[in-house]
């Protein structure tokens, strides 16, 4: 089977075969490519005067090109077009909204006060001590007792370490290889 020109393959190899080269983006003179640059242009780097650049494949995964053109589920891919991340850092804007529940982790002391004598004979607590044995009427509900309310601040610390995480899944690295010889492709 022959190639065409400017055809890219993978290739187990450690070597580019005879009329092909690596795709690492290298920088290629018009004068000596003209019929690859004729179909490469300088989509893929060079200025366009004395030289041209060839797809840079290292450490990329090549997809097909929409012009630009969003799909349903597609992202606009232009040819040529570089994008995507190997890792991203998440924030919190990432992550779903969800709450974290506080684990009690310490100890606290609290301090009561008690009084010497008879024992307690009221039934309202304000200003009254337990002590000795309680009788009926110890801190027994009145009907204008107000209970105080107890304000307390939990702190809930941060976790992670903001590293970014890898999103490449299982790879296997081959090396893509283009023709620079070969039969000039006609248009449909």
């Amino acid at each position: 089977m022959d190639q065409y020109l400017g055809q890219i393959i993978l290739w187990a190899g450690n070597f580019a075969p005879k009329g092909w080269l690596f795709c690492n983006g290298q920088l290629l003179p018009i004068n000596q490519n003209q019929a690859l640059f004729s179909i490469l242009g300088t989509t893929y780097g060079g200025d366009g005067v004395t030289n041209f650049q060839l797809p840079d494949l290292r450490g990329r995964i090549p997809v097909h090109a929409n012009n630009g053109t969003a799909g349903p589920g597609l992202a606009p891919v232009t040819l040529g077009e570089v994008y995507g991340k190997e890792t991203v850092t998440l924030t919190i804007a990432n992550l779903a909204q969800h709450l974290h529940i506080p684990t009690p982790g310490s100890t606290v002391t609290v301090g009561m006060k008690a009084q010497s004598g008879d024992d307690a004979d009221t039934t309202d607590p304000v200003g009254n001590y337990p002590h000795g044995t309680p009788q009926t009427s110890t801190y027994a509900a009145s009907a204008n007792a107000v209970m105080g309310t107890v304000n307390a601040t939990v702190n809930v610390q941060t976790s992670g370490a903001n590293e970014p995480m890898p999103i490449l899944g299982p790879t296997l690295a081959l090396n893509y290889c283009i023709a620079l010889n070969g039969i000039y492709p006609s248009r449909n």
